[in-house]
């Protein structure tokens, strides 16, 4: 069965990413696996044996501390989901050994993190949910500390309307179980024409039966695009964001280099409702 990953670093932080990942796995019709990174410490005395014994001891430790914190997250009203697996990993950074983890794994659809976090010298969420964003292959979930998942109304496409027809298929996909209406937002140079919005209105219509509302947007050049889209966001209300990287180029047109990763990555930590970040 097809799978969500879902982080989490103990934090209460991380805690919103699974509340929406249990609401996401419900509708998608996907398994849970919640997941922790334990990055061990090997003394020096040790030989490779006395290493594996400590590995083996230690992940059966976080095994069951993984699986009380997120019994914890939820309430005797609403329990833990039973369709759902609690893994611990091992490796030296955490978002290269989940990715390896993930390639190693096919079946995982999605990898959900919080954009938020603690742990030690990093803040461990935070730093890890840019850098899954630059560099995972499969979509990754951002889900701000602070979001509450009680609704899911409407779903954000932010797009430069360019070589279109594959990312509005996966976002239709991901807006058809929710049954919610999709934005498709696009922001032009003041120096440039606003896009025909009746024109491109009735030419998606005829491509596709799921409705669409075009939004087209001067950029304010004075703001970074997370704050055009935030301002966005803060006027109509979406429950989910969706962006598609770019792959960085030494020559790039103005919205490739909005959506390149590092650009994505910054929106996912300043807007304020989840972001699913898709790679083209």
């Amino acid at each position: 069965m097809e799978r969500i990953l879902v982080t989490t670093d103990f934090s209460d932080n991380s805690a919103s990413a699974i509340h929406f990942a249990t609401k996401w796995a419900e509708k998608e019709n996907l398994w849970l696996e919640f997941v922790y990174v334990m990055q061990p410490e090997r003394a020096r005395e040790w030989d490779e044996s006395d290493f594996n014994k400590f590995i083996k001891h230690e992940t059966m430790i976080y095994e069951e501390k993984l699986k009380n914190f997120v019994q914890s997250v939820f309430s005797d009203e609403n329990p833990a989901p039973a369709n759902s697996t609690y893994t611990v990993i091992t490796g030296i950074t955490a978002d290269n050994t989940i990715i390896e983890y993930c390639n190693q794994n096919p079946e995982i659809r999605f990898i959900c993190i919080s954009t938020r976090g603690a742990g030690g010298l990093k803040k461990f969420l935070g730093t890890n949910t840019g850098n899954l964003i630059v560099k995972s292959e499969i979509p990754v979930i951002a889900v701000p500390s602070n979001y509450d998942v009680s609704k899911f109304e409407k779903v954000l496409y932010v797009s430069d309307l360019t070589k279109y027809h594959d990312e509005i298929n996966k976002v239709i996909s991901v807006a058809t179980p929710w049954k919610v209406p999709i934005d498709v937002l696009n922001f032009y140079w003041p120096n440039e024409d606003a896009a025909d919005e009746i024109l491109r209105q009735e030419l998606y219509a005829k491509d596709y039966e799921y409705g669409f509302s075009l939004k087209f947007y001067p950029h304010h050049v004075s703001n970074t695009l997370a704050e055009n889209i935030q301002h966005y966001i803060n006027e109509n209300k979406p429950s989910l964001a969706v962006m598609f990287t770019q792959k960085q180029r030494t020559e790039q047109t103005f919205w490739q280099k909005l959506l390149n990763p590092s650009k994505t990555e910054k929106v996912s930590f300043e807007i304020q409702v989840p972001l699913l970040v898709f790679k083209k």
